[in-house]
């Protein structure tokens, strides 16, 4: 009897503990790898960091395989994201952003545990450290995204929802139910671009005296019932090539003020016309926007759309070399004058079944820069300064096996349209609500790299592990002396592209934005900048890594236009989540090199490049163009 109830305690523990909810280690513990893993850190930040990680974790038993991954991502991200503000002396990064950091990776671990796939939910998590967001926000948007991705609604239309209930803080159950009535009216055959619009106006407009559930019904009670001229003008300019954010922001703006009709068909045909000359848009999208909301008089729409136009042309100095080079250089005038010069802007979410989860770092031993207690720096471990000394180039990723675990979950994934939901593999550990159970997080015994076909190039297996092919190691890629790949470069001309530089600078940050005034994220500014030079690259930065033919080995080969590659989540080196653009030497201070970006917390902004934590997430460099003048 006895043996038998010490047998029948053994299964129950044993079923408890494979359940999932019995952990060998709490969260703070298994948090302790993490920090000792950062190498960009000095003693200072990995005391404040863990600090930040015992305040906020220190009632979470445990994390299971795949939430830790997510949140071990978070981290990794708001370290880099942060960097911006220790500023060109490269010092600690502050207590506050630490706080920062970690809160941020707290209200992922909330949304995860209430059912939010991990995957989604750390790319919308980033929206985080651009400005304050709940964990219930995060998680609707993160649920409501999943949604979406499974109907055959087109990925720019449902991505414009949820930038938007991210950008303006929607509560939600206003998440969720405007998601759910666009998946439900896109199902009874309406128009899913219309309905999205015409819901993100009634939650501007309405929500507050109607509520949500008044504002869906209504919104798709609009869409059945009536047509809507400014939206017709919308969609014509649309196909004729107008930049899908600049055209929806002056709808919000047609429908707000009421325009008549013929307005609204001047105005979006004089964006077109003014987008083929060259013209910035969101520079004419502002001037005539202004120009209606003085009044018209008795100028007829369409000669006041000209007018304006010519105004813009002579607006500034850099505006009139613009249009002038565009109009002068035969390749760039057929690319602006082609109706795809704006395609492919869609950045997609990632897919579930895309993303491998990152495993746990092997336990190390605690070291006094890294235990979760209070304890406050003494003066000896004050950040020690940048020396003057340059720092030594990395690496290239194909000649050093990197130093972290399995890839972790990435902020951004190619650029295509989803007209189907991509099956998701039994055995696949990122599940969708309801799916199979996670295992517990274990202590990997060491790191182990996973081969990823679609990021180019791959890392050679840590020493000791088998390689998969006995075959020979490939070359690394060519560096700019390949005359070949040299020459089939297009030319771009710098002034140019300071120019669409500065248009950017002060964007602020937006989960999947593209546009120069309203939003952009990081890929979506470099591919802007290479657009306005009639270069179209990816929209993704893991694809402007691998489609770009001629990659640079070193920082030393560098030079000024260069798109530079980050994998700021973590994971193998060549985990490609954030771009910028080399700027080369600051002409002040030749011991600094520049290049600009956009990051979640500063939007697009000029950064210090040889700074330690972003070198120690660098992976490598591209170059596009070929940068025929030196103005600029």
């Amino acid at each position: 009897m006895f043996r038998s109830a010490i047998k029948v305690l053994v299964i129950g523990v044993v079923l408890f503990a494979v359940s999932g909810q019995v952990y060998a280690r709490d969260a703070t513990d298994q948090l302790k790898a993490v920090v000792n893993a950062q190498a960009g850190l000095n003693k200072v930040e990995k005391r404040r960091l863990s600090q930040a990680i015992h305040n906020n974790f220190q009632d979470v038993p445990g994390f299971k395989a795949r939430t830790f991954s997510s949140v071990q991502a978070i981290i990794n991200a708001g370290l880099f994201e942060l960097s911006v503000n220790t500023g060109d002396e490269d010092g600690p990064i502050s207590e506050l952003d630490m706080a920062r950091i970690c809160n941020v990776a707290k209200a992922t671990y909330k949304a995860i545990k209430n059912g939010a796939e991990p995957s989604l939910t750390e790319d919308i998590a980033l929206v985080g450290f651009a400005h304050e967001i709940s964990s219930g926000q995060i998680e609707a948007a993160s649920k409501a995204l999943e949604e979406l991705m499974q109907s055959s609604i087109a990925v720019s239309t449902y991505q414009e929802l949820v930038s938007q209930a991210l950008d303006n803080l929607w509560a939600p159950n206003v998440t969720t139910k405007t998601a759910a009535g666009l998946i439900r009216g896109a199902r009874d055959g309406l128009d899913a671009e219309m309905l999205t619009l015409t819901l993100i106006i009634g939650v501007a407009q309405d929500l507050e005296d109607k509520g949500i559930d008044k504002v869906v019904e209504e919104a798709d009670v609009y869409v059945r019932t009536r047509k809507d001229a400014a939206y017709e003008a919308l969609k014509l300019s649309m196909r004729a090539g107008l930049a899908p954010p600049i055209g929806r922001e002056v709808y919000y703006i047609a429908m707000e003020e009421r325009w008549a009709p013929e307005i609204s068909s001047a105005v979006f045909q004089g964006l077109v016309d003014g987008q083929k000359m060259g013209l910035t848009p969101e520079k004419l999208a502002t001037a005539l926007i202004v120009r209606v909301a003085q009044g018209l008089d008795d100028t007829p729409p369409p000669v006041a759309v000209r007018e304006e136009i010519e105004f813009v042309k002579k607006l500034d100095k850099s505006e009139q070399q613009r249009v002038e080079k565009i109009q002068n250089d035969p390749d760039l005038k057929k690319a602006y004058m082609s109706a795809n010069h704006w395609s492919e802007l869609t950045y997609v979410p990632p897919k579930v079944d895309e993303i491998q989860p990152q495993a746990e770092p092997s336990r190390e031993p605690a070291t006094p820069e890294a235990t979760t207690t209070g304890t406050t720096a003494s003066a000896e471990e004050k950040a020690t300064p940048v020396t003057d000394t340059p720092m030594q180039p990395k690496p290239h990723p194909e000649q050093t096996a990197p130093t972290e675990v399995t890839p972790t979950s990435a902020a951004e994934t190619p650029a295509e349209k989803k007209t189907a939901p991509e099956p998701v593999p039994a055995e696949d550990t990122q599940k969708v609500k309801g799916k199979k159970e996670e295992t517990p997080a274990t202590p990997a015994p060491a790191p182990k790299v996973e081969e990823r076909e679609e990021v180019a190039p791959t890392s050679p297996p840590p020493a000791g592990e088998k390689k998969k092919e006995p075959s020979s190691k490939k070359e690394a890629p060519a560096v700019p002396d390949d005359e070949d790949l040299v020459a089939k470069l297009a030319s771009v001309h710098r002034s140019l592209v300071q120019a669409s530089i500065n248009e950017y600078l002060g964007t602020p940050y937006k989960w999947g934005g593209i546009a120069k005034k309203t939003g952009t994220d990081c890929s979506g500014f470099t591919q802007g900048v290479y657009r306005d030079q009639g270069i179209k690259i990816p929209r993704v930065s893991r694809d402007q890594f691998k489609g770009v033919p001629l990659k640079l080995k070193s920082r030393e080969d560098l030079v000024w236009g260069d798109l530079v590659f980050f994998n700021k989540n973590g994971g193998p080196d060549t985990y490609i989540t954030h771009v910028g653009m080399f700027l080369g030497k600051d002409p002040k201070n030749p011991k600094i090199e520049r290049f600009v970006h956009s990051c979640c917390s500063k939007g697009v902004t000029v950064s210090r490049f040889n700074k330690r934590y972003y070198l120690s997430r660098y992976v490598g460099g591209v170059r596009v163009g070929s940068v025929s003048d030196t103005e600029g």
